[in-house]
């Protein structure tokens, strides 16, 4: 919507996001769906986990009209703040909720073999602004923008992989 994307957050799920909730028992081992390829369960359940950002990126480029997206991974908060929001380009960021320390979830086994443990706490939230001691996010759990210390939110965002996406307008061609 920054970028006059007509879009709400129940379309977006409902209809762009990639979502796969085929969570099943062979031998007594559970197996499930990669948060990096899909989002893992129903967007719309309680009971669901979520996902990370290639899905998001995934979701905005296949389906956006107005924008791209662009995965960032590995990059400090600062660099990003730098880069981006100083010229006016809020972030999706990956933290905790309520920057609350993460916990280890439930494991799976992806679809490769691979052995999957989910960070129980994920959250995505929009940086929006910072000064010295704080950095503001929309948060769409609370509805509005809330305010961190910016070491809890460094420390929460490393937790999570350092990844965050740049949505912004699509070029025109001419």
């Amino acid at each position: 919507q920054y970028y006059g994307e007509d879009i709400q957050a129940e379309t977006f799920a409902s209809l762009w996001l990639t979502c796969d909730d085929n969570f099943y028992y062979e031998e007594d081992v559970l197996y499930g769906p990669d948060p990096s390829k899909v989002f893992a369960g129903d967007p719309f359940s309680q009971n669901s986990y979520g996902c990370f950002a290639p899905v998001i990126e995934k979701a905005v480029n296949d389906h956006s009209s107005q924008c791209h997206a662009k995965v960032l991974n590995g990059e400090s908060l600062m660099d990003l703040c730098d880069t981006y929001l100083n010229r006016g380009n809020p972030l999706l960021i990956w933290a905790t909720m309520g920057m609350k320390e993460s916990k280890t979830g439930n494991s799976w086994v992806l679809e490769d073999g691979t052995n999957y443990t989910w960070i129980a706490g994920e959250h995505c939230l929009v940086l929006v602004g910072y000064d010295d001691r704080h950095y503001y996010l929309n948060d769409p759990i609370s509805g509005g923008t809330v305010g961190y210390d910016k070491t809890i939110v460094e420390m929460r965002y490393k937790e999570l992989g350092m990844q965050a996406v740049y949505i912004s307008l699509k070029q025109k061609e001419e």
